[in-house]
């Protein structure tokens, strides 16, 4: 019997929201006929948490490209598939070290993650710095890949993996009244809901700004945006600002969001950019209509009206318009939230995911 593949992935706890759920499903559910899969965190955090969670036990390390390498020895491994820009550099170091290769999954903009401070900054540029180091690049979308591509990435070493979510685990059975009377919101609001970090790139500030907008037409229409990060009371100020408090709903991070995205008459990305959020795929599947914006790989997924409705970023005003006209229209509602599921069911699941990202560690495995 051929020697199975035994393959790390490497995420540094608090890098990427999306890449938890992402990194635990392939070391749970790759083909263990053929792979052998660790999980490697150089951090305690959620990431870890999570993982136990899901059976999966994570090897703790330090911060240290040495302790990993040789952890990598020590497991035998064949290759190591890094998560973030913090274990794209351990990982590479280590790799160096030991000659076993490594392949990077690029999950955003790390330009855009990392911009708000001189450090952030230098994390960016030291990643880039690097990316001569790694054998492969999975981009996430294709307008990631071609990001990757632009900053001097050779095409040979990228390859396209959507992200994909199973939608056994993506469900909700809950009484959305009963759901927002427990979160604290009034039974009649009908409520425009978003999930995801708090930062400045994912556009909450224009949600919040076309409330004043959308309350003129839809009176009971309020904001839900779930999450936490350093914008959260930026929201809470810009919503007082504008008067519109009691109509923004702001419940921090919340583990099991989906009853709560249920509930929703409106899934609302107006991301500045966007790989491709795994929260749309998640209000898709849940068959709420989602109104997103035209950036990164957002239109990849939204290929036609009928999948969800697409803007321009930076507009509340566009934003407003797009929400108003949907909430108006409760049948295209209904059409548009099941084409949705449909959509995501097609071609943006954790099988296709996993698939994909299994042919990429055939090819760059140590032989």
């Amino acid at each position: 019997m051929a020697r199975k593949i035994r393959v790390a992935q490497v995420i540094a706890g608090t890098d990427v929201a999306g890449a938890k759920g992402y990194t635990i499903q392939l070391v749970n559910l790759a083909d263990k006929s053929k792979f052998d899969t660790y999980m490697i965190n150089p951090l305690e955090g959620m990431t870890t948490k999570e993982a136990r969670m899901a059976g999966v036990e994570p090897f703790i390390i330090k911060q240290n490209p040495y302790q990993l390498a040789k952890l990598m020895r020590d497991l035998d491994l064949d290759l190591i598939h890094t998560h973030g820009v913090r274990a794209n550099f351990l990982g590479r170091m280590a790799s160096k070290i030991t000659g076993i290769p490594n392949i990077c999954t690029m999950h955003s903009d790390s330009r855009l993650d990392y911009a708000s401070s001189v450090k952030e900054r230098a994390v960016w540029y030291a990643d880039n710095v690097f990316n001569g180091m790694a054998d492969a690049f999975i981009g996430v979308s294709n307008d990631m890949s071609e990001n990757l591509a632009k900053r001097g990435i050779s095409k040979e070493k990228i390859f396209t993996v959507h992200n994909g979510i199973d939608l056994s685990c993506v469900k909700s059975d809950a009484d959305p009244e009963k759901t927002k009377e427990k979160f604290g919101i009034p039974k009649n609001i009908r409520l425009i809901g978003t999930v995801g970090r708090l930062v400045e790139v994912k556009g909450h500030a224009d949600m919040v700004a076309a409330l004043p907008r959308i309350l003129d037409k839809v009176p009971d229409a309020g904001m839900l945006i779930v999450g936490d990060g350093r914008c959260l009371e930026p929201l809470r100020e810009q919503a007082e600002k504008l008067k519109v408090n009691d109509r923004v709903f702001l419940p921090g991070r919340i583990k099991d969001p989906f009853d709560l995205m249920k509930a929703c008459d409106i899934g609302c990305f107006p991301s500045i950019a966007e790989a491709i959020g795994l929260a749309l795929l998640e209000f898709m599947a849940l068959e709420v209509p989602v109104v997103a914006t035209r950036v990164g790989g957002i239109p990849e997924v939204l290929t036609k009206p009928e999948y969800g409705v697409l803007v321009p970023p930076s507009s509340p005003k566009e934003l407003s318009g797009a929400i108003i006209s949907l909430m108006g229209d409760r049948k295209q509602m209904e059409q548009i939230g099941k084409q949705g599921r449909g959509r995501v069911g097609q071609e943006f699941t954790t099988e296709k995911m996993i698939e994909k990202t299994q042919e990429v560690w055939e090819i760059f495995a140590r032989k």
